[in-house]
């Protein structure tokens, strides 16, 4: 009996403590998220109410007030009006601290976009919403202020730097509190939706618009030089001021003293760094030629036709090429230079593919005609890499008269790179050839070294970034400096500078100048006290002797007086003894 009353009794508490929770429950209000979404949906700014919740007290409060009646419901609505307020000062606080920093922050708001190419109609496809993007910030910006517009006063006080270029590298990680990019704000959800439709085609001509097709070769005609207006100004000096380029090259100088005779020897190395790659290019025009006649092995000819195809691979976008084949004539692929299209390169492919050994050989024939043709475009120099063993079996030239004819008709924007390999090679001829145009010797020992060697060779004078290049130095120092006509400054391949200092010289100041890919004049400043460069055990004095050697040599080969030739000769003789050089060729 106990039992029974004490269930009873259980059952009628449960029941009424369910009852008095509904009645708390009834008593509740919720707001619905949309709602309060909608009521903030037109504000640009992100309300603090709605990115962090209420406090304890203000949820009590809010609960305790909410009554059924009119006058809750009053009390509701002056509670709503007064966070509201609240909210909207924060607002403003917030507004002012943001337009003092200069940082914008906006409500990212959705987008659509293109998912892709796929479906019958356009439909949203809302289940896939991108991530959002998050905020970025610019870099910051260095303010220059000229120093001659600063008070003297002012001006006292201050670090003064030289005005240099600055170059945008994008990798460069510097402190900020956002991400570097544009300056936006975070981007919101977005989503796709499809279509389908047909696009339309942008693919440029593959064809050269010549008067014949590519493909159709014969000798290059003579083109003839735009007129140019260089009239000086008043003064007749240039009024452009050369912009520097040591942010993208790194410079090294090492020394090696002469301890018997005092002074020494330097080398300087110019090579592009890292930071070149955010420089432009020089568009080039390249020109293989290829000697096919049969005093190329069929061996050595196959390793030339493999090597040229695959440096075809190494042309730029903006580059043009053509393709000669030459014996005892010369044909060339097209009657001009084709832009390097993929259509153009499948068929340059095709015509070395299918070159065959035959015919005697006219090395002189199968450049002078292309040297004296060339494309004449100023800023846009022209790469000939001439493969061949140089030994000519028709119209045979003494080698003076050879190198003083291509010489004569190269209007300065050529420069010739020739390539051997094997025993039976006139180097001779190509070194010279080569180092009298502002180009690149190689040989390769044997057959088998010539595809990769030739193609290293060609990648690594295929970027060019500063053209027509010089230097300029104290007479002391500049009379002993070779070689004295630079190459270009190519990406992948180190420019190298050899010298002799006497012990009155302290110093090595050196400035190297060329012209970029709009034309623009730039200059390379750099100076090294001797005592302070870095020293090295590399035999500089042999390296400074040959290279001297080299320079005196070609230098006789365009000489007519004989008694200059005679001076060559004596100053020869005495640096291989002095130096115990080996001359292979006097």
């Amino acid at each position: 009996m106990k039992i029974t009353r004490y269930i009873l009794a259980s059952v009628i508490l449960s029941l009424v403590l369910h009852l008095l929770l509904l009645m708390c429950f009834a008593r509740m209000r919720f707001r619905s998220p949309l709602a309060s979404a909608e009521t903030h949906k037109e504000r640009d700014l992100i309300s603090i109410h709605l990115l962090s919740p209420l406090s304890p007290q203000q949820e009590t409060a809010q609960t305790e007030t909410q009554t059924p009646d009119a006058a809750s419901r009053k009390s509701d609505e002056a509670l709503r009006e007064e966070l509201q307020a609240e909210g909207t000062l924060a607002e403003k606080k917030l507004q002012e601290v943001l337009e003092r920093e200069n940082i914008t922050v906006q409500l990212p708001a959705p987008k659509i976009q293109f998912a892709g190419l796929e479906g019958s109609t356009v439909q949203t496809d809302l289940p896939k919403q991108m991530a959002p993007e998050p905020a970025q910030a610019p870099r910051p910006k260095i303010i220059q202020i000229e120093a001659p517009e600063l008070p003297p006063a002012s001006r006292e006080e201050r670090v003064v730097i030289p005005q240099v270029e600055r170059i945008d590298v994008p990798d460069v990680h510097l402190p900020s509190l956002l991400p570097h990019g544009k300056e936006i704000s975070g981007t919101g959800g977005s989503f796709n939706v499809g279509m389908r439709l047909t696009p339309p085609s942008f693919q440029p001509p593959d064809v050269i618009p010549e008067d014949k097709p590519f493909g159709e070769g014969g000798a290059l005609p003579p083109m003839e030089l735009p007129p140019v207006d260089l009239q000086p100004d008043d003064a007749g000096i240039s009024t452009q001021q050369p912009l520097p380029f040591d942010q993208f090259v790194n410079v090294n100088v090492v020394v090696q003293e002469d301890r018997t005779r005092g002074g020494g020897y330097f080398m300087v190395t110019i090579q592009a760094n890292e930071r070149s790659e955010n420089v432009a290019e020089i568009a080039l025009d390249t020109l293989f030629i290829i000697d096919h006649s049969t005093s190329i092995s069929s061996a050595k000819l196959q390793e030339f036709k493999d090597a040229t195809i695959n440096a075809l691979e190494y042309l730029n976008p903006r580059d043009r090429f053509n393709i000669v084949t030459f014996n005892n004539e010369a044909k060339s692929l097209a009657t001009s230079f084709a832009p390097a299209t993929r259509k153009n390169l499948d068929v340059a492919r095709t015509f070395i593919s299918r070159i065959v050994r035959e015919g005697t050989t006219d090395v002189f024939g199968g450049i002078h005609p292309f040297v004296k043709a060339s494309n004449g475009t100023p800023g846009r120099p022209l790469n000939i890499y001439l493969l061949t063993d140089g030994i000519s079996t028709v119209n045979i030239y003494k080698k003076e008269d050879f190198l003083q004819k291509i010489v004569g008709i190269n209007p300065g924007n050529v420069s010739i790179h020739t390539f051997s390999a094997g025993k039976e090679a006139n180097r001779e001829l190509l070194d010279y050839l080569a180092m009298l145009n502002h180009g690149y010797s190689e040989h390769a020992p044997a057959v088998k070294d010539i595809h990769s060697q030739l193609t290293r060779f060609i990648a690594s004078l295929g970027h060019l970034l500063i053209s027509d290049m010089s230097y300029i130095a104290p007479a002391s120092l500049a009379r002993e400096i070779y070689p004295k006509q630079l190459p270009h400054l190519y990406r992948n391949a180190p420019l190298r500078l050899f010298g002799k200092y006497s012990p009155a010289d302290k110093e090595l100041v050196l400035t190297i100048r060329g012209r970029d890919a709009e034309g623009k004049q730039r200059d390379l400043v750099f100076s090294c006290a001797f005592t302070d460069c870095e020293k090295t055990q590399e035999e500089l004095g042999r390296l400074w002797a040959a290279r001297k050697i080299f320079q005196l040599l070609t230098d006789k080969v365009l000489a007519t007086d004989p008694a200059v030739k005679q001076n060559y000769d004596a100053e020869i003789k005495r640096l291989k003894t002095s130096f115990s050089i080996a001359v292979p060729y006097n």
